[in-house]
């Protein structure tokens, strides 16, 4: 888009030569007219301007002024009457001034012979810029025009809007500017370019010089618009039609097969094929996602803003088997309408999936024999870390529960997230994320077969996947089994001599030299031992654990810091 500025090439202007014709017919006017006048006024003004070389010089200028101007203007509008309206002004004008000094007769024939020459100027001028009906040299519709499947407003003098008045005619004739905000389109340029050539009426380079180009620029439009029409005038893509270094099809077949298979993106892509074919010459990471947006296989997400969280620190492991998160991913439906509970267990260091377990409810009768499996067969961790729902805590002291009993029985140290705070463990969130876009969308038919889509999800999350927090290594590359075999057999607790051992009874409770207390049902028939710490006042321990404390006097057992004081 560009805007019109007075004296563009694109639009013929008042010319110089009609401007200087008017203001020397006015003076030949002037001459004719006056004289009279100032001879009443006076004879010394009289001889001063009735001189025989001023009438002469006038009607020179008039005459060369004529023939330019009305010349030219003929070539354009190809209308005879400005030349002959100004033709008959200037025989006149030059009669008079032969026959000066013959009377009244002689003076009104050179004042008609000077209004016939303005005439003619200003009707060559108007013509020029569009008016009347003659043939203009660029023939823009007054309104408005249909190029291409759109309605462009055309631009134009004041005379292309009122055409006929004076108004318009002494403004186009003294240079008068444009209206506000004429625009035009290239593209429109281009048409009336192929129109104008089309009438015959101009030479090639006449119309290139007007429209601004060059030869070659307008044979090159002229050829398109007679293969296409108005649509090759468009711009046609500048896109080279072959790249040199443009990926290979094999490449890019290659590419939308791993992200048809497994859903990834591009990091894990890029990854995994170098992982299958070292030697080859891969593109870099952006080009694969540029290739899978091309091909539509990229979904766009709306950039969310990231809130720094005030609890607890993230976790941090230097070796595998160090902590192990359990959890239960939410419930789905299957299409036998029953519910499935996946389990999961991942080891926190390596991201290794452990264990995916479809479970149809999540107490604690499916949960024990997954994890006994997976003891066998991967060893002891140190600790295990879960949040604080069933079954994997309670709300008792030290949220103990049958489960969590078990693991300090083995040695493994339950870690408790803070309630209502699942980013604390988050690279599990992230791992139920994944879980729910591949193995649970669609569900299986029951639970057998839902099984089986677990297993396929674990041995491709574990092999074959890479994990950007592991630097793109897949987590089987990083984990390995643990040096602490499981026990078949469970030891009991061993405590030190100044300890005080209780059994906790089948109701849960203990007795400590005075009365008796409840402590636990997750720990009945188990011995629990006690440490004085002050006057009247136990630490509860069980194996190594420090479950809480007790105060003789109040009868007292302070647990977690999460749990209120709790009267025996």
């Amino acid at each position: 888009m560009f805007r019109w500025r007075r004296g563009d090439r694109r639009v013929i202007p008042v010319t110089l030569a009609d401007r200087v014709g008017i203001g020397t017919a006015l003076l030949c006017a002037v001459h004719c007219g006056g004289l009279p006048l100032l001879v009443s006024l006076g004879p010394g003004l009289a001889l001063a301007t009735a001189t025989e070389s001023l009438g002469w010089w006038l009607v020179g200028s008039a005459a060369g002024c004529a023939t330019v101007a009305l010349r030219r203007g003929f070539r354009c509008h190809r209308v005879p009457w400005p030349a002959l309206i100004g033709g008959v002004g200037l025989a006149a004008v030059v009669i008079a001034e032969w026959m000066e000094g013959a009377g009244i007769a002689v003076t009104v024939l050179g004042l008609i012979g000077s209004v016939c020459l303005i005439a003619g100027h200003g009707l060559n001028a108007w013509l020029g810029l569009g008016g009347g009906s003659g043939r203009r040299r660029f023939d823009w519709p007054a309104r408005s025009t249909t190029a291409l499947g759109a309605t462009v407003v055309q631009p134009g003098y004041i005379g292309d809007n009122c055409p006929g008045t004076w108004v318009t005619l002494f403004h186009s004739l003294w240079g008068g500017g444009t209206v506000p905000w004429q625009e035009t389109h290239p593209v429109l340029e281009r048409q009336h370019f192929a129109q104008d050539c089309a009438s015959g009426a101009w030479t090639m380079t006449e119309l290139c010089t007007r429209y601004g180009i060059s030869r070659n620029t307008g044979y090159k439009w002229l050829e398109r618009f007679a293969q296409d029409g108005p649509r090759g005038l468009l711009d046609r893509s500048r896109a080279p039609r072959s790249c040199p270094h443009e990926t290979p099809a094999d490449i890019v077949g290659l590419i939308l097969e791993e992200h048809r298979r497994f859903g990834w993106g591009a990091r894990k892509i890029l990854k995994r094929l170098r992982t299958a074919d070292p030697a080859r010459d891969w593109p870099a990471r952006s080009t694969i996602f540029d290739i899978l947006a091309r091909h539509g296989r990229v979904q766009r997400r709306r950039q969310r803003r990231r809130w720094k969280h005030p609890g607890a620190a993230p976790l941090q492991t230097t070796a595998p088997n160090q902590v192990w998160t359990i959890d239960f991913k939410g419930q789905f439906r299957m299409r036998n309408r029953a519910y499935c509970y996946p389990l999961t267990v991942i080891d926190h260091y390596s991201r290794f999936l452990l264990g995916c377990r479809g479970l149809p409810d999540v107490g604690g009768a499916g949960v024990k024999p997954l994890l006994r499996h997976l003891f066998r067969t991967c060893g002891l961790p140190e600790a295990i870390r879960s949040d604080n729902g069933a079954p994997f805590a309670s709300t008792g002291i030290h949220g103990l529960n049958h489960l969590n009993v078990w693991w300090l029985q083995l040695g493994i140290a339950h870690q408790r997230i803070t309630p209502g705070s699942p980013q604390e463990n988050g690279a599990h969130e992230r791992l139920h994320k994944t879980l729910k876009d591949r193995a649970a969308r669609p569900p299986a038919a029951n639970l057998n077969l839902q099984q089986r889509v677990f297993n396929r999800f674990r041995a491709t999350y574990n092999e074959l996947r890479p994990h950007e927090a592991l630097d793109d290594e897949t987590p089987a590359s990083r984990w390995a089994t643990s040096p602490r075999p499981y026990p078949e057999r469970i030891a009991p607790p061993e405590y030190p001599g100044h300890f005080e051992v209780r059994k906790v009874s089948g109701a849960g409770t203990f007795r400590l030299h005075s009365g008796q207390h409840f402590l636990s049902q997750a720990l009945n028939h188990e011995y629990v031992g006690f440490e004085e710490i002050a006057d009247s006042l136990w630490n509860i321990v069980y194996y190594d654990t420090l479950l809480g404390r007790f105060d003789e006097r109040t009868h007292l057992i302070t647990g977690a810091h999460f749990r209120k004081e709790k009267k025996c």
